[in-house]
């Protein structure tokens, strides 16, 4: 419903950017819909948790599986520090995406909220527009 929703409101590729559960949804979307985006910033994005009880065993085997369209450019900027989604479940990430030179990890030192690393956010959001 909520993807259908952008749908309506894109015309024209746009640059999609999300934060953890909304990284995750900004991924589905890419998926459902590539030729709507043109590029991604995902803020430590939803690929994985240190609590898997948080979800449903077939929701969590659905995360797993998801991957960037080799169509999309994609940064993700992650912490090895992020209490909520391991750094290694962003690099099988990058994996399942297959050759990925079209994915750049940015890795900074700070917790799940990324609160410390807004101007690398903002750095590369200023990139790409």
């Amino acid at each position: 419903q909520r993807h259908e929703m952008i749908k309506n409101m894109i015309d024209s590729p746009a640059i999609i950017v999300g934060s953890s559960l909304v990284g995750l949804s900004a991924i589905l979307f890419a998926l459902e819909s590539p030729e709507l985006v043109e590029s991604m910033i995902l803020l430590a994005p939803l690929v994985g948790l240190y609590d898997q009880s948080l979800c449903s065993p077939q929701d969590y085997q659905k995360i797993l599986t998801t991957f960037v369209p080799k169509s999309i450019d994609c940064k993700i900027i992650a912490s090895p520090s992020d209490e909520v989604i391991p750094i290694d479940a962003i690099y099988d990430f990058i994996k399942r995406s297959g050759k990925a030179d079209h994915i750049e990890l940015i890795e900074v030192e700070d917790d799940h909220s990324l609160n410390n690393s807004l101007n690398v956010l903002l750095a590369e959001i200023n990139k790409l527009i």
